[in-house]
């Protein structure tokens, strides 16, 4: 295969992942405080950009969550523009219904401050903040109105079955999580609640703005269903 016709595959926020096969994208070293970065090219994600119907496959990995619900759904539009008709996206998340269950059964405050890491972000840089909850239901709901069709839901609570690679989830996840908290927390061991969703992009034609305005209206709370001011200024906040 020639180098002109190689898929492109893009890694975005790849961090100290190098993946072969793929374009890894992240911040500068600058905008890290702890990680040493590995990556092709060194840019914003927000500002990032190709040409529509040029990319084979965006995937990425704890990055989703770190941005405002606007400019996700605004970034997960521009992926699709970029996408060829069939190309994938996946995105891995915190699996905000997992912590939420591990949350209410968690017997120690540590354990508790763990989960809350994992909602909220480590804090560390001003990039390492999450602003938003991702599950399945809501995964699905945002890939349909978007033109995606979801082909591989995995969750995932192990930090060990992650780096084994995704298929080994289901056996390495339920051995780590009989390893004691003790030494699960001397050896490096997690088994915080992840979900990894794969949706391919469909033919379909798309009216982002107006799918984007309707996923956003999960958020109205009371009265604000029959008056969207605070729905109208998100609405300013899309610039795909």
């Amino acid at each position: 295969m020639t180098q002109e016709n190689k898929p492109l595959r893009l890694h975005l926020g790849c961090g100290t992942t190098y993946l072969e096969g793929y374009v890894n994208i992240d911040y500068p070293q600058s905008e890290h405080t702890i990680v040493t970065i590995k990556a092709d090219r060194y840019e914003d994600l927000k500002t990032l950009a190709y040409p529509e119907g040029t990319v084979d496959e965006v995937r990425n990995h704890h990055v989703f969550e770190h941005f405002e619900r606007a400019l996700a759904l605004t970034l997960l539009a521009r992926w699709r523009r970029w996408l060829k008709v069939g190309g994938v996206v996946t995105i891995e998340t915190p699996d905000f219904e997992g912590c939420v269950q591990d949350f209410l059964a968690a017997k120690t405050l540590d354990h508790k401050g763990e989960i809350l890491r994992h909602i909220f972000g480590s804090e560390e840089a001003n990039w390492a903040i999450h602003y938003d909850g991702w599950f399945e239901e809501k995964f699905r709901f945002v890939f349909q109105e978007l033109g995606f069709d979801v082909v591989r839901v995995e969750r995932m609570r192990s930090n060990v079955s992650k780096q084994l690679g995704l298929g080994l989830h289901g056996v390495i996840d339920t051995l780590a999580r009989a390893v004691p908290a003790g030494f699960q927390n001397k050896v490096g061991i997690n088994t915080l609640p992840n979900i990894a969703v794969t949706a391919r992009k469909t033919s379909a034609q798309i009216d982002e703005v107006a799918a984007i305005r309707e996923i956003l209206s999960i958020y109205l709370v009371g009265k604000e269903h029959g008056h969207s001011e605070i729905l109208d200024v998100w609405m300013r906040q899309i610039k795909i």
